[in-house]
């Protein structure tokens, strides 16, 4: 059974990759008058590492391949922090 502790800080965790993941989109399409920055996502590529220093070649060029692996990084964190939340690892 997770502790209110371990799961505070994995729902902080969860609400904090999907934060960076919407920065990334809002600032491409310029939503709600954002200036397009290239340092939109770099939240999202701090919260995914180590992973994606490991799969960073994997994207290419394509925009959508990289945000889905950004994608796949930061649930990755999220999934080892609830098993070591869930049974104490």
């Amino acid at each position: 059974m997770m502790s209110k502790l371990c799961r505070t800080v994995f729902f902080i965790y969860v609400g904090l990759a999907a934060a960076a993941l919407l920065l990334i989109p809002i600032s491409a399409l310029r939503l709600f008058g954002a200036e397009p920055s290239p340092l939109a996502g770099i939240f999202a590529v701090l919260l995914a590492q180590p992973w994606l220093s490991l799969a960073s070649e994997a994207g290419g060029e394509s925009i959508i391949g990289n945000l889905g692996i950004v994608t796949a990084c930061l649930a990755l964190n999220a999934m080892i922090l609830w098993l070591v939340c869930r049974f104490g690892l």
